[in-house]
Order: C-alpha cells, then sequence, then structure tokens
C-alpha cells in the first residue's frame, strides 16, 4: 500500500467552498482511478487548511492517477482560494 496526503493551505473564509470544488470535481476523478484503495478529507479547525489523504495499491497508481484527463483542470478550480507562498518558499520540483 501507498499511501499519500497533501495539506492545502486556504485564504480565509475559503474551506467549505474548496471541500465541496474538491468532492465535486476532484474526488470523483481519483474515485475513478485503478488501485485507489480510499480517499478522505480532513478539514481542519483552524479554517483555513484541508487535507487530502488517499490510499493505493501501489506508489505507481498514485502517480499514473496525477496523469489522468481531467486532473490538473479540475484542480486548477481550487487555485483562486489557495493561500499563495511567501516569496523565497521553494517549491517543489519534479
Amino acid at each position: 500500500m501507498y499511501e499519500y496526503s497533501v495539506t492545502l493551505r486556504l485564504i480565509p473564509g475559503a474551506q467549505t467552498k474548496v471541500i465541496r470544488l474538491l468532492r465535486k470535481h476532484v474526488i470523483p476523478i481519483l474515485k475513478a482511478q485503478p488501485g485507489l484503495v480510499s480517499i478522505g478529507l480532513v478539514p481542519h479547525p483552524e479554517g483555513n487548511l484541508v487535507t487530502v489523504l488517499s490510499e493505493w495499491q501501489r506508489r505507481s497508481d498514485a502517480i499514473a492517477a496525477e496523469s489522468s484527463p481531467g486532473y490538473y483542470p479540475a484542480l486548477r478550480k481550487i487555485e483562486p482560494f489557495l493561500e499563495p507562498k511567501p516569496a523565497g518558499v521553494p517549491t517543489e520540483q519534479n
């Protein structure tokens, strides 16, 4: 099994909207991917964070899911609600 989590830092007041967008646009795409065992959303009590937890049969399944049609367009729907990264903070490079 392979577990993957990502925590999204949100602009104030956006948590409910982001959860709704994830449930409507992103999670259905991931649920259709081979190898997904489970997926869940964890809203943090502070109100400005949401963690997406997923479990996959293999790491390669999780990586392949990111290449599925519609995945990145669906993620773009939440971009306006993400807290911008402070200047000088490194970003992950693929």
